[in-house]
């Protein structure tokens, strides 16, 4: 990764939601590349997930997983409606997220297809989910919104546990969307590492 971006030093991952184990399993996979990593509502370990394992996850699977993305479409508006609220509660989606996003493009078939990639690779059945995590050994900086019911804090204890060097802050007033509710507690999460 940093040849192909060009750093001379290992870098800081900042991640969110599911992009979390993503940087995990990369601090996991090559740790003389990551610095530190800053994960906001991550989720850290498989687990069972209803709403993604139910109406995203078969999506992944081939020819299946297209189809039902290309036919359910007016159903994938109201899914992105009802958890986009979910995911900025407690607090009102702000009229300027909604105005910087591109909701076709999140929504298309291609992406809920991604989306269901996603949801896959979460399942607690899935070897390929399970992750090392008492192997990574640089800074964490965990940043959770108090009021998330995207990712419930309960069931990051034993992961976070697992983490040598994590430090959780924990934002009042917030749930999933801390990164957009509070931008500054991850610049200086970022900057203090």
């Amino acid at each position: 990764m940093r040849a192909a971006l060009k750093l001379d030093a290992p870098a800081v991952l900042v991640a969110h939601s599911y992009g979390a184990m993503t940087a995990l399993a990369y601090a996991e996979q090559y740790p003389a590349e990551v610095k530190a990593l800053v994960l906001i509502a991550p989720i850290c370990m498989p687990e069972p997930r209803f709403v993604e394992h139910t109406y995203l996850a078969p999506r992944a699977f081939p020819v299946w997983g297209p189809w039902m993305s290309q036919t359910m479409g007016a159903m994938d508006h109201a899914f992105f409606d009802v958890v986009t609220h979910l995911m900025f509660a407690p607090r009102r989606v702000p009229d300027t997220w909604r105005t910087r996003i591109e909701r076709a493009r999140i929504i298309s078939a291609d992406a809920m297809v991604s989306e269901g990639e996603d949801a896959s690779a979460i399942a607690p059945l899935n070897p390929s989910a399970h992750l090392q995590l008492t192997r990574i050994d640089c800074p964490i900086v965990v940043i959770i919104g108090d009021q998330d019911c995207i990712v419930r804090n309960e069931h990051q204890g034993l992961a976070l546990a697992a983490l040598k060097r994590a430090v959780v802050l924990r934002v009042p007033h917030t749930g999933h969307m801390t990164h957009e509710c509070a931008p500054h507690v991850v610049l200086e999460a970022v900057a203090q590492i």
